[in-house]
Protein backbone atom coordinates (compact mmCIF):
# COMPACT_ATOMS: atom_id res chain seq x y z
CA UNK A 1 0.00 0.00 0.00
CA UNK A 2 2.89 2.35 0.74
CA UNK A 3 4.02 2.05 -2.90
CA UNK A 4 0.61 3.14 -4.14
CA UNK A 5 0.62 6.14 -1.80
CA UNK A 6 4.14 7.03 -2.98
CA UNK A 7 3.14 6.87 -6.64
CA UNK A 8 0.02 8.95 -6.05
CA UNK A 9 2.06 11.52 -4.12
CA UNK A 10 4.66 11.62 -6.89
CA UNK A 11 2.01 12.19 -9.56
CA UNK A 12 0.33 14.96 -7.58
CA UNK A 13 3.72 16.52 -6.85
CA UNK A 14 4.59 16.40 -10.53
CA UNK A 15 1.30 18.12 -11.39
CA UNK A 16 1.98 20.77 -8.76
CA UNK A 17 5.43 21.31 -10.26
CA UNK A 18 3.89 21.74 -13.70
CA UNK A 19 1.43 24.27 -12.27
CA UNK A 20 4.31 26.18 -10.68
CA UNK A 21 6.24 26.20 -13.96
CA UNK A 22 3.14 27.41 -15.76
CA UNK A 23 2.97 30.30 -13.30
CA UNK A 24 6.71 31.06 -13.45
CA UNK A 25 6.84 31.04 -17.26
CA UNK A 26 3.50 32.73 -17.96
CA UNK A 27 5.10 35.86 -19.49
CA UNK A 28 6.73 33.79 -22.25
CA UNK A 29 4.99 32.22 -25.22
CA UNK A 30 5.78 28.71 -26.46
CA UNK A 31 8.36 29.82 -29.03
CA UNK A 32 10.25 31.91 -26.47
CA UNK A 33 10.33 29.03 -23.98
CA UNK A 34 11.63 26.61 -26.61
CA UNK A 35 14.29 29.11 -27.69
CA UNK A 36 15.33 29.75 -24.08
CA UNK A 37 15.60 26.01 -23.33
CA UNK A 38 17.57 25.46 -26.52
CA UNK A 39 20.08 28.24 -25.86
CA UNK A 40 20.40 28.21 -22.06
CA UNK A 41 21.31 24.84 -20.59
CA UNK A 42 21.20 26.29 -17.07
CA UNK A 43 17.54 27.23 -17.44
CA UNK A 44 16.71 23.74 -18.70
CA UNK A 45 18.41 22.17 -15.68
CA UNK A 46 16.89 24.68 -13.24
CA UNK A 47 13.30 24.26 -14.39
CA UNK A 48 13.64 20.52 -14.88
CA UNK A 49 15.10 19.89 -11.44
CA UNK A 50 12.52 22.18 -9.88
CA UNK A 51 9.70 20.07 -11.27
CA UNK A 52 11.28 16.72 -10.35
CA UNK A 53 12.19 18.03 -6.90
CA UNK A 54 8.61 19.05 -6.21
CA UNK A 55 7.42 15.65 -7.44
CA UNK A 56 9.82 13.90 -5.08
CA UNK A 57 8.79 16.15 -2.20
CA UNK A 58 5.14 15.33 -2.94
CA UNK A 59 5.95 11.64 -2.71
CA UNK A 60 7.71 12.04 0.64
CA UNK A 61 4.88 14.17 2.04
CA UNK A 62 2.26 11.63 0.96
CA UNK A 63 4.23 8.77 2.55
CA UNK A 64 4.74 10.78 5.74
CA UNK A 65 1.03 11.57 6.02
CA UNK A 66 0.10 7.96 5.34
CA UNK A 67 2.49 6.65 7.98
CA UNK A 68 1.45 9.27 10.51
CA UNK A 69 -2.31 8.79 10.20
CA UNK A 70 -2.77 5.22 8.98
CA UNK A 71 0.11 3.17 10.41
Amino acid sequence: MIYLIGIIGFVFGFLMGQALLLRLLRQYDRAQILKMMEEDRGARIKYGLLNWGIATAGMYVAIFIYRHYFS
